[in-house]
């Protein structure tokens, strides 16, 4: 039971242990901390700041490069087939603002993130439209300009809005997470 009270006290704001008498008198706080997860609620810098985005820019690559075998396969057989191009561009365009999201925040995790999957899109990009029927062909072009062109508009109107970096990121995140919808 005072172990179970312990751990209780640990998790609460007050910190404060209770043992199992009726008096409900304090008794000291255990101090239980660990260079890798504080128990009260605290972040850990190590976990939040380097663990976690350092698993996160894994499983992005992981993603981007997903395609690659696909991507590897249909420039062998020389045909899309019914394979579609579309996301493609749409990768391109995403990778695109979250790298300069990345720039804005100075966040080296973000930037790793994308900069692989926003050359791997370029390449996509490139492969894909060599094969690609005239169908598919504009829809690609006609998505790479839409993107392209929302990026240059949210550059320039960041840059003639007057807009500081706080602001600017705020923009750029906006962007990249309607992209991603």
């Amino acid at each position: 039971m005072r172990a179970v009270l312990t751990v209780l006290a640990l998790l609460t704001e007050s910190g404060v242990a209770f043992s199992a008498r009726k008096s409900r008198e304090p008794t000291p706080r255990l101090i239980a901390k660990s260079k890798l997860l504080q128990l009260r609620g605290g972040s850990n810098e190590l976990v939040t700041k380097f663990i976690v985005p350092t698993v996160a820019t894994g499983l992005a690559n992981g993603m981007f490069f997903s395609g690659l075998p696909e991507v590897i396969n249909l420039k062998k057989v020389g045909s899309l087939g019914d394979f579609n191009p579309l996301p493609m561009p749409i990768i391109f365009g995403n990778c695109l603002g979250w790298l300069i999201y990345s720039f804005l925040k100075r966040d080296i995790f973000i930037m790793l993130s994308n900069a692989p999957g926003l050359l791997l899109a370029t390449w996509y990009v490139l492969t894909v439209t060599r094969m690609a029927d005239s169908t598919k062909l504009a829809a690609v072009e006609s998505t790479m300009m839409a993107l392209t062109a929302v990026h240059i508009a949210a550059a320039v109107g960041c840059i003639f809005l007057g807009l500081d970096n706080a602001q600017m990121t705020t923009v750029y995140g906006v962007l990249c997470n309607i992209i991603l919808l």
